[in-house]
């Protein structure tokens, strides 16, 4: 994902893939469907992946493969993102239903082989490798894919991250197919297995390509600034309706507009550079960015794209939908040595302002 020059914006895009080619081995940038874990090891603890306001466990949202250049500690790096859908928890510009982890490893390492393995290669050769990880460093949950530390106590033999989840594959027909618990009610299967059977997001690839050039640059069409607003003579307060209005809008037009030129992106990676934001109100300002644990400063590393939404078939809960203007996701500018260590970093939640939904 990382481009050799980092003044190139690169554009991420959705696409249809066999799920084969999104095992860890390949170290893929996906959407949905399962982690594919890096480390093996240290894996974040279903705690770690609540919702702070519901208590839910988060969905698996993406994830990013980006290495970085130059450094034998981030030959392989790789950025998480969750997501809670429970549509009550998405108050406005709050980033509160989101978390976000880094990872990363040195070529040389205990889970994957110094060569990569080709994609072309024998499937059953492959998921035997996925397998045997699996079974050295632990077991992962058969309902989201995160850390396992329970079992079905009836045939011990699939593991999960939490009682919420044995009880969803319970109910969506596990229940039928549990060797210590065989039962033949033919007429409530279907009904079982209805319930939340689709608690993972639709899995697709994300495939990426450089933004192509434009007359303008990042800094020329990230957002529209006070200093901007100032100098287009323009009342500073913004104490006018139709002054607010018209500032807003030419920030959302100036988004809509880059991105009709690849209108089915999802996601700009751009590291060390800025967010395209969509509204004048809740950008982040540097001093808005919490440090790393480290101590060293956060980089905005890329975003994820309100058209993200149109792929993942999200139900509204308690009559609330779940809608994002953009995330904007900022990593340790140091990379802090992480070992196996999976490392929480930083999104910045920015929703659309109301004249922006008037417009829209």
């Amino acid at each position: 994902m990382a481009a050799a020059d980092e003044s190139v914006i690169e554009l991420g895009f959705a696409e249809g893939v066999d799920s084969f080619k999104l095992q860890p081995v390949f170290f893929p940038s996906k959407i949905g469907g399962k982690p594919a874990w890096l480390s093996q090891e240290n894996i974040p603890p279903v705690d770690q992946i609540k919702c702070y306001q519901c208590g839910n466990i988060m969905n698996f949202l993406l994830q990013i493969y980006a290495p970085r250049d130059g450094h034998v500690e981030t030959f392989h790096r790789m950025i998480y993102v969750f997501m809670c859908r429970n549509g009550s928890c998405f108050d406005k510009n709050s980033n509160t239903p989101f978390k976000t982890f880094r990872n990363q490893l040195p070529r040389e390492n205990k889970f994957f082989s110094y060569e990569p393995i080709s994609a072309e290669g024998r499937t059953d050769d492959v998921m035997q490798i996925v397998e045997q990880l699996q079974t050295k460093w632990g077991s992962l949950c058969s309902v989201c894919g995160c850390k396992a530390d329970k079992k079905c106590s009836a045939c011990n033999g699939v593991s999960y991250c939490s009682k919420d989840h044995q009880l969803i594959d319970w109910r969506r027909g596990h229940k039928f197919n549990c060797s210590g618990a065989k039962m033949n009610s033919v007429k409530n299967q279907g009904k079982n297995i209805r319930h939340q059977e689709n608690f993972l997001l639709p899995e697709f690839e994300i495939v990426t390509e450089p933004e192509e050039n434009t007359d303008e640059t990042e800094s020329d069409h990230s957002c529209v600034t006070n200093f901007e607003i100032q100098s287009d003579g323009l009342d500073t307060e913004l104490d006018t309706e139709g002054t607010f209005a018209e500032v807003a809008d030419k920030q959302f037009q100036k988004f809509k507009e880059i991105i009709n030129r690849d209108p089915e992106q999802v996601l700009r990676y751009h590291y060390g550079g800025s967010p395209l934001w969509v509204s004048t109100e809740h950008q982040a300002n540097p001093e808005d960015i919490p440090y790393c644990s480290c101590g060293a400063k956060r980089l905005y590393e890329f975003q994820i794209l309100p058209q993200l939404l149109n792929y993942l078939n999200l139900d509204s809960i308690n009559g609330k939908s779940i809608d994002f203007g953009t995330l904007a996701v900022y990593t340790c500018a140091d990379n802090c040595p992480a070992s196996t260590k999976y490392s929480a970093e930083f999104i910045w939640k920015q929703d659309f302002s109301d004249v922006n939904v008037k417009f829209q």
